[in-house]
């Protein structure tokens, strides 16, 4: 039977497939939804992240403090190696490599034989591992490397788990963000300078776009540039044809270094437009 650790190994080798298709659906539905679906696609993507990590992680500490009670009561032996199994399954990419550790030991004279749930390629037939056995039942035993192998799968789960929850937190923090500077800001008009591509990121072959622009305050003569965040879409020459030459900007009052360009009600003044189309999942 598969320990904990084994199990939770071999969900995330399932997960990590699950995820791929589950990428390659987002990329389809981010193409075709709006605004408001890519946000709700996106947090949901990321919450299988972490789901699944948490999930590994109670596998990897359940097994922890499970191994950790029985070595406590256990007895310690060294085992022998006397068979390894190797075995491929999937196929193209899923393609993976498993092995089956078979091993015996004595125990007051008697030989007993069973599976080791753990593989490493230091490991060969004839080689000596050290194990822990139910000294009332000596065919109730783990190795070591099955015990120390519950780190991994708490490391991993908790990859997992951060991959999923921090891109989450960014999200609502940028959205809290955005939110209490429109609602809190001072609103200004800044002079559009360029709409560029930021060719410094590129997500399945698309690269998001910034507006530059700038304002001067009247009371100083200083000017100031502002650069909105990353948006998708194409829009080469887009601006320029449809005569759109500000973009509201929304600051701190008396601190121009905290600002929102609100680029959303750019696009969305492109897209009234009667000379320039913009499609809706570019919104």
């Amino acid at each position: 039977m598969m320990s904990f650790l084994a199990q939770g190994l071999h969900l995330v080798f399932h997960l990590t497939i699950f995820t791929k298709y589950l990428l390659y659906c987002i990329i389809i539905l981010l193409t075709l939804g709006g605004y408001f679906m890519k946000k709700v696609f996106l947090v949901f993507f990321f919450g299988i992240f972490a789901i699944s990590g948490i999930a590994v992680m109670f596998f990897g500490f359940n097994q922890k403090n499970s191994d950790e009670e029985f070595i406590k009561n256990s007895k310690t032996a060294q085992a022998t190696i006397t068979d390894i199994n190797t075995r491929t399954t999937g196929s193209g990419d899923d393609r993976r490599t498993e092995h089956d550790v078979f091993v015996s030991f004595y125990v007051d004279g008697k030989k007993y034989d069973g599976e080791i749930n753990s593989y490493n390629s230091g490991m060969h037939v004839g080689n000596r591992i050290k194990i822990y056995y139910n000294p009332d039942d000596p065919d109730d035993f783990i190795s070591e490397s099955d015990a120390n192998g519950n780190i991994v799968a708490i490391l991993i789960g908790t990859i997992f788990a951060l991959v999923g929850i921090i891109p989450i937190v960014v999200m609502i923090i940028n959205s809290i963000t955005k939110n209490k500077m429109i609602h809190d800001g001072e609103s200004i008009q800044a002079q559009i300078d360029a709409v560029q591509m930021n060719t410094s990121i590129r997500v399945n072959g698309r690269c998001p776009w910034n507006i530059y622009c700038s304002c001067f305050d009247t009371m100083t003569g200083e000017k100031h540039l502002f650069k909105s965040k990353n948006f998708y879409g194409e829009f080469t020459g887009a601006f320029e044809q449809a005569g759109i030459t500000t973009v509201n900007v929304y600051i701190k009052p008396g601190n121009y270094k905290k600002y929102y360009v609100d680029y959303q009600n750019a696009i969305d003044m492109l897209a009234s437009s009667n000379r320039v189309f913009i499609p809706e999942n570019y919104k």
